[in-house]
């Protein structure tokens, strides 16, 4: 499975699960995405990993910014 973490600037990026390993990590946590001053994290999607030799698309739709 993978991680697509999308920003509201359109910044994107796609995590391996399995490169993230286990560990006593306290309240640090995982890296994801560097974002950039004044964007944020807007969505976060599993992307579960297909037994085929599909590739998987995902499309997001950026929203409206009001």
């Amino acid at each position: 499975s993978e991680i697509l973490i999308v920003t509201e600037m359109g910044k994107s990026s796609i995590v391996r699960t399995q490169n993230i390993r286990e560990s006593n990590r306290g309240h640090k946590g995982v890296r994801g995405i560097r974002l950039d001053s004044g964007d944020a994290v807007q969505s976060v999607f599993l992307v579960p990993r297909l037994k085929s030799n599909f590739h998987n698309f995902i499309l997001c739709d950026p929203g409206i910014k009001s």
